[in-house]
């Protein structure tokens, strides 16, 4: 009786270290025209270590990620040449690009709006899918939690993503906003 109390609250133990909690926010220095709060146990990942996890022709600016590496933080920025009317065309543009990065997304918030007073075009979701990995595999796919804001910037679009496991969408939903809204940005990057 005694072993199966030890192993019961050993299993509960770790299961509630299998969730990461946010903790608290802190402003972070991203570079001299970026500054956002994360979650204070958030790390930056190395710049060696971008190129394994994106394979692009274009490195993110930076990536943070949460100790169990299930929640991230990204920042990029596109030469696309968009100017701040062009809102409306940027929104609908990386509406449709979202689209096919899944075989199926809940689009939760679809918006245009401001971000540190420059015009963003701002999504929410749940997109899930069959990775090429898991079509060999046979895996059961993937479902992330996705808050991304695409900021018009200057004639460029800086790219703020925040994504995380789709079932931790309640533990993650309300930090990726305060994350989003904590953004401060110089009018050139």
């Amino acid at each position: 009786m005694k072993k199966i109390k030890i192993f019961s609250l050993l299993a509960i133990c770790l299961l509630a270290m299998s969730f990461q909690q946010p903790g608290r926010l802190q402003r972070v220095k991203v570079t001299d025209g970026i500054s956002v709060k994360l979650p204070e146990n958030f790390t930056l990942v190395p710049e060696e270590a971008l190129s394994e996890r994106y394979i692009s022709t274009r490195q993110p600016i930076a990536l943070y990620t949460s100790p169990n590496g299930q929640a991230e933080f990204v920042i990029n920025v596109s030469n696309n040449q968009w100017q701040h009317f062009d809102l409306p065309l940027v929104k609908d543009f990386y509406k449709a690009s979202l689209g096919g990065l899944y075989s199926d997304i809940d689009f939760m918030k679809e918006e245009t709006t401001e971000t540190d007073k420059m015009p963003a075009a701002v999504f929410e979701y749940i997109g899930s899918g069959q990775s090429e990995e898991g079509v060999i595999r046979k895996s059961e796919g993937f479902s992330k939690y996705t808050y991304i804001a695409y900021v018009l910037v200057e004639g460029k679009v800086a790219i703020f993503s925040f994504t995380a496991p789709a079932k931790e969408k309640t533990i993650w939903a309300p930090v990726a906003a305060e994350i989003m809204e904590s953004l401060k940005l110089k009018k050139t990057l």
